[in-house]
Parts: structure tokens; C-alpha cells; sequence
């Protein structure tokens, strides 16, 4: 009986990480094929980027409500149906036959990736024991930074030797092989024990309110800040927002429980985790460029040396995992988040005479960081909050990494170029005012990571906050 547990427990965590796998190689796998489908249907680069930012929009806006379906009509169920959707997006996006119908088709996979997502953390943590929460999610949070990682490598040779389609059709096997194993392994959970509904007018407004601020957010990193136009979707954003919050205050089965924002621990650990991601994409944005215009690396050596970042944070994901186990959340992601802190201020020592050598030392640095924070932090969101709103929390955790992804490469980028144009008139020299320029955006990526980690250090200890029971037990 011990033995067939053990084994159902790493079946699911095996259908459940292909499932992120999927979901995560997609997103970033689509980039590399851009200009490749620019060409083929003959579209300018901004009808082509439609491909990726309609994924983004559509993902982002319903993780939570995803979350949320899975708390109130059972996770098995909503997790298959997923799995059946991206699949069969995955299948329509490979046989496209014009732009339209491509977009269309991403639009249909985001929604299954967004079920899928929305639901992962809250799956593994429901079906493995308390004590190895941390354990698994790190595996989790593996698998999802290989699949962002590989996505552009594995995605050249799949366009190369079998064409741009292919990159839809690899999800299909993999798609049916994780539905088989989530319908046999999978235990029917008897859902919604308090009888409540889904929330339709905030399952409507929430997506719509996130959807604005990622549109607002792509248009302030693509015109810059000088550019006014981001400031609509924003401004509709926070006037949603607003009504959403006095609306879900009065319903009877709200969405979002705005009072697991006075949980210190939930909220402490989502801000920090936003602050992460934030400015993690500011070093992943930068050093490229960095590597490209200063040392003069190649594109391809250029990869190599961003790898060691996600490396280093892959390989310690599922030991800082375990060692939170064993001492708590709290000093391992605070200490996480100091060390990447402190790796990202050694970014200020580059110069014109650096080396690839010095630049990957200081990315492994910040590696360690990262990857000591995610998976403590991850398992502190999903252990803060009650059993019937884990689906709630595991959406939030998606939502919250791709808004601090999508706000840190628009910051990053808009900033970046506003103070390298301004320092080049200044300094006349192309290397001085993109050093300069790189130095002023850094400022902003480690004063976010300081007060991200005295959020961290604040959000509380673990002991006797703990308010789950496990699927299956040790």
C-alpha cells in the first residue's frame, strides 16, 4: 500500500510537470520561429508578434479564474480538459493556413495552458505529503526553467530539419501521454464541499483587468515611457480594478478573497516573488546586450554565457526545496533573495574589459540566489492560504510571475534605451553611455530586490500557520 502511494505520488508529479513542460517550452519556444512565419505568410513583424503576445494576454487573464474553476468543479477534471485544449490548439496552430487562423489557435491553446497553470502547484501540493511540499514543487519549478531555457535552442533545430509547424505538433504526444497518466493516476477529489459557484461578472472582469495592464505594459516597453499611448489600457486597468474590488466585496461567492491580502505571509511572499521576477528579466534582458556590444560576443556565445543563470537555478531549485522541508520558508528564500541582490551589484564592476568568464561568475552568483528563493517562496504562498482556495493561490503564483516577467522587460528595456540615448549625447562614445546607461537601470533592479527581500525577511514564520492536509500522506 506504502509502495503503490509512493508511486501514484511521482506519476502525478510526472503528468503534472510535462504538463508545465508543455506549457512553458510553448511560450518561449514560438519566439524563434517568428521570422520564419513572418516570411511564410508574408506579415510585418508586428502582425507576427500577435503569435506571442495574444498567448501572453489570454494566459495571464485567466490563470486565476482557472485556479478558482479547479477549487469549484474539481482540479482532475479541470486540469484534463486543459491538457485536451492546449493539445488540440497545438494541433490547429501546426496546421494554420494564414495568420488569422494562427492567432486564433494560440488564443485556444493559452486557455488550456492557462487551466494547466493555473492548476500545477495546487495539484502537486494536494497529492504529496506535507513534509516533501518544497521537494516537489522544486521539481516543479525545474522542469517549468528547462522549458523556458530550451525553448530557443530546441526550437532552431526543430525549424531547421523539420519546419516552423513542428514546434506546435511536439506537444501533442506529450499532451495525450500526460492526460492518460492524469486520468488513471489522479484521485476524484470530491470538490466544492461548501457549495460554491463560480463568480461569471468577476471571471469576466479579472481577465479583462489583467489583459489592459499587460497591453499597457507591452506598449510602454515597445514606445517607451515618452510615448503616451501605454497609459490607456492602464488607466481602463485601474478603473476596473477598482470596481472589481467594491463588486467582489458584496458577492456572495467572490472570485478573489481580498481579505488573504491581510495574510502577511501570502501577500509578503507574492510581492516578493513579483520583485524576483521583476528584476531577474532586467539582467536576462541586458547582459546580451552587454555580452553583443561590448565584448563583442557572437548571438550563439552570447547564449551560452546567459545559460549559466538558469542553470545554476535549475540544479538548486529542488535542493532549496527540500532543505525548506526540513527548517521553514522563511531565512532560506530571504537569504535567497540577498544573495541574488548582491550577485546583480556585481554587475556594476563590468566594463570594457570584462571578460565572458567574470560575466557567467556573476550570473552563477545570481543563480544562487534564484534559485534558493523560488521554490521556499512557491511552497510559503501555497502553504499561507486555505485547502478549497488552492487553486486560487497556484493562479495567483502564475499570474504574479508573468506579470513581474512582462512589467521587468518593459521597464528594462523602455528605461534602458531612454537614458542610452540621452548619455550618448552626453559622452559621444557608444561604449561609455551604454555602460552608463546599463549601471542606471541596474540601480532600479537591486533596490527592488532590497525591499523584495525585507518583504521576505517580514512575511513570517511558518510554525502553526500551516491550514492543508494532503492527498496522501507520508
Amino acid at each position: 500500500m506504502i509502495n503503490e502511494q509512493f508511486q501514484r505520488k511521482w506519476y502525478i508529479l510526472a503528468a503534472v510537470s510535462t504538463s508545465a513542460f508543455m506549457g512553458t517550452l510553448d511560450a518561449s519556444i514560438v519566439n524563434i520561429a517568428l521570422p520564419t512565419i513572418s516570411k511564410v505568410f508574408s506579415v510585418d513583424i508586428r502582425t507576427v508578434s500577435f503569435i506571442a503576445t495574444s498567448y501572453l494576454l489570454v494566459v495571464t487573464g485567466f490563470l486565476i479564474v482557472a485556479g478558482r474553476m479547479g477549487d469549484i468543479y474539481g482540479r482532475k477534471k479541470v486540469f484534463i480538459i486543459g491538457i485536451s485544449i492546449f493539445t488540440s490548439g497545438s494541433f490547429l496552430c501546426g496546421i494554420s493556413s494564414s495568420i488569422v487562423m494562427l492567432v486564433g489557435s494560440r488564443i485556444t491553446q493559452a486557455f488550456g495552458g492557462a487551466m494547466l497553470a493555473g492548476n500545477s502547484a495546487a495539484l502537486i501540493t494536494e497529492n504529496s505529503p506535507i513534509q516533501e511540499r518544497g521537494k516537489v514543487l522544486g521539481v516543479l519549478g525545474t522542469v517549468v526553467a528547462i522549458g523556458l531555457s530550451l525553448g530557443s535552442p530546441l526550437g532552431g533545430i526543430i525549424i531547421e530539419h523539420w519546419g516552423w509547424r513542428y514546434i506546435f505538433w511536439i506537444n501533442i504526444p506529450l499532451g495525450i501521454a500526460a492526460a492518460m497518466i492524469c486520468v488513471r493516476m489522479l484521485p476524484l477529489v470530491q470538490p466544492n464541499p461548501n457549495g460554491e459557484k463560480l463568480d461569471i461578472v468577476g471571471a469576466f472582469l479579472l481577465p479583462l483587468i489583467l489583459a489592459l495592464l499587460i497591453l499597457g505594459i507591452n506598449f510602454m516597453g515597445r514606445d517607451g515611457i515618452a510615448g503616451f499611448v501605454f497609459l490607456v489600457p492602464l488607466a481602463l486597468s485601474v478603473m476596473l480594478t477598482i470596481f472589481f474590488y467594491h463588486y467582489e466585496k458584496r458577492a456572495t461567492h467572490p472570485l478573489v478573497d481580498f481579505t488573504l491580502l491581510f495574510r502577511t505571509r501570502f501577500l509578503f511572499s507574492n510581492i516578493a516573488g513579483f520583485i524576483s521576477y521583476f528584476s531577474g528579466v532586467f539582467v536576462i534582458i541586458l547582459i546580451p546586450f552587454y555580452n553583443e556590444e561590448i565584448l563583442n560576443l557572437s548571438a550563439s556565445n552570447s547564449g551560452k554565457v546567459l545559460l549559466t543563470l538558469p542553470l545554476v537555478g535549475m540544479f538548486l531549485a529542488p535542493l532549496a526545496g527540500m532543505i525548506s522541508d526540513r527548517i521553514g520558508q522563511r531565512i532560506l528564500a530571504s537569504g535567497g533573495l540577498l544573495i541574488a541582490t548582491i550577485g546583480t551589484s556585481t554587475l556594476f564592476s563590468l566594463k570594457q574589459s570584462g571578460s565572458p568568464g567574470e560575466v557567467m561568475l556573476r550570473l552563477a552568483i545570481i543563480g544562487v540566489g534564484t534559485g534558493l528563493f523560488t521554490t521556499p517562496n512557491s511552497s510559503a504562498i501555497m502553504g499561507a492560504i486555505p485547502v478549497n482556495q488552492r487553486g486560487l493561490a497556484s493562479g495567483m503564483l502564475a499570474t504574479v510571475r508573468n506579470l513581474g516577467l512582462s512589467l521587468g522587460v518593459a521597464a528594462s528595456t523602455s528605461l534602458f534605451s531612454m537614458w542610452n540615448r540621452s548619455m550618448l549625447i552626453k559622452i559621444h562614445t557608444k561604449a561609455g553611455a551604454f555602460l552608463t546607461a546599463f549601471d542606471r537601470v541596474l540601480v532600479i533592479a537591486i533596490a527592488a530586490l532590497v525591499i523584495g527581500t525585507i518583504l521576505s525577511f517580514l512575511r513570517g514564520n511558518e510554525a502553526g500557520n500551516e491550514s492543508e492536509s494532503s492527498a496522501i500522506s507520508k
